[in-house]
């Protein structure tokens, strides 16, 4: 009776093995088709588009840093929000884990301040991190680390610059004015002297929109893999809970039936 639970374990526990390495390679196939979606469409090499620095298609705010920059004493708890680095994550702003400054304090900064639309960008540390700011967040100031990025939007589409910042363009860019240094960084003017290919804005729209459209394919079947990886799973526990209480050699049919789902 053990060899038989054996058998039927060791047959289960291959499959799904199989199963699992699928889904597994799947889900990097998504993460590297959403990456290749954005970077077609933001060539590295002229050619498509136009070829422009982004000072030309944007404007950019660093934060103040003379003697009114928030220190840690100068938050309270509710106010306007101080958003540092650590509080972006994945293109946009967590409301949850902000700090505040009083709005007198905010008052009395020169710049740095941002409202929505505008996109946040960081200088140090994690180069290249960045978020939108949304109706939600609303007015606020930036810690020393980011700089505000406001698009002309008469140029190039809020949507269109946040792909953008996606692209291995960007990517390239960074590692063009910042490698080399053991702590990479850059100034608002090298930002500014990122190369970006701009087409019209009808052209931008139709980039976005197909991006938009592919990218929620390539999600939901993120999704679906997900899923799959997190039932085998469970089905491994299965598997070995019925072996430890009999019930998985009691009923030929039932275990012919789990090893039927371990190979799906």
């Amino acid at each position: 009776e053990q060899r038989r639970i054996v058998a039927i374990l060791d047959e289960a526990f291959a499959a799904i093995a199989t199963a699992t390495a699928l889904a597994e390679k799947i889900l990097e196939n998504c993460i590297e088709l959403a990456s290749s979606l954005i970077d077609r469409h933001f060539p590295q090499s002229s050619g498509s588009g136009t070829l422009s620095r982004l000072r030309e298609v944007c404007t950019f705010e660093n934060g103040d840093r003379g003697k009114n920059y928030p220190s840690k004493e100068a938050f309270v708890t509710e106010g306007v929000p101080f958003v540092n680095a650590g509080h972006l994550s994945d293109a946009r702003i967590g409301p949850g884990q902000l700090n505040f400054i009083s709005q007198e304090r905010y008052a009395t900064l020169r710049g740095g301040k941002f409202s929505p639309g505008d996109f946040l960008f960081c200088l140090r540390g994690s180069l290249g991190k960045f978020a939108k700011v949304t109706d939600d967040v609303g007015q606020g100031a930036i810690a020393s680390s980011l700089v505000i990025v406001r698009p002309k939007l008469d140029l190039i589409s809020s949507d269109y610059l946040e792909f953008y910042f996606q692209s291995q363009l960007c990517s390239r860019m960074i590692e063009t004015f910042a490698g080399g240094t053991a702590q990479p960084n850059l100034g608002a003017s090298d930002l500014a002297s990122f190369d970006v290919f701009v087409p019209d804005l009808g052209r931008q729209t139709s980039i976005c929109n197909t991006l938009r459209n592919s990218l929620d394919a390539a999600k939901t079947l993120r999704g679906v893999y997900e899923e799959k990886r997190r039932n085998l799973l469970c089905l491994k526990q299965s598997l070995l809970h019925k072996a430890f209480t009999g019930e998985l050699t009691a009923d030929k049919k039932a275990a012919d039936r789990l090893l039927q789902e371990a190979g799906a």
